[in-house]
């Protein structure tokens, strides 16, 4: 059983369907004792990072979703629920996130060292498909180098720590698109809007 973490901020329906179609069992839920007892935990999310935090908290979810990734249930956040797990995010001012893995969500900045150089900047959000890079080793994407997933965002995460696989994806310049670490997977872009592509990376999951 999977559960589908509900916290007033996700896809939630858009995911299930998915792993529907997989024949997957999952849960929406924001009972703590439905997610302590499931197999698997996945954090959906759409909207903005400072109210995500605030209904998690409210749901009394945040610590219960950091004691159940620090026992290694495997976890997959998806879009913002990628995003809340790490430090803070700079959306609207200073938020801290669930400090379960380093690092910061920042907005995209086309002055950046590295950035390409264009008369027009690339569109602000990012949004529709785009390739993912650096899948070889991973788990869930090692068979889908230069493959289109969908996007709909205009932060992104940074982070130093060498001991995460990133998966890299280029608009204006490269950033992180999704990440491994351990028991923890989590993706920026949406798995359950990039067709075949996506339901292979939930399947992928769904297995683990």
């Amino acid at each position: 059983m999977i559960a589908i973490i509900d916290y007033k901020a996700g896809n939630l329906f858009s995911v299930k369907n998915a792993f529907d179609k997989l024949g997957v069992d999952t849960v929406i839920t924001s009972d703590v004792d439905v997610i302590k007892k499931a197999d698997k935990l996945l954090l959906p999310g759409v909207g903005a990072f400072e109210n995500a935090m605030n209904h998690l908290r409210e749901l009394k979810l945040d610590h219960v979703i950091v004691d159940e990734v620090k026992s290694g249930k495997p976890f997959l956040g998806i879009c913002l629920g990628m995003q809340l797990l790490f430090n803070s995010s700079e959306e609207y001012g200073y938020h801290e996130g669930l400090n379960i893995l380093e690092g910061k969500i920042i907005h995209f900045d086309f002055n950046n060292v590295g950035a390409t150089h264009c008369e027009h900047a690339p569109k602000i959000p990012h949004m529709g498909w785009n390739s993912i890079t650096n899948c070889a080793g991973s788990k869930l994407f090692s068979d889908l180098e230069n493959q289109f997933v969908y996007f709909v965002h205009s932060y992104h995460l940074v982070t130093d720590n060498k001991e995460y696989k990133q998966i890299i994806t280029n608009y204006g310049y490269d950033f992180c698109s999704a990440i491994e670490y351990k028991n923890i997977f989590a993706t920026q872009f949406h798995p359950e809007k990039s067709g075949e592509v996506g339901l292979s990376i939930l399947r992928t999951f769904a297995n683990i």
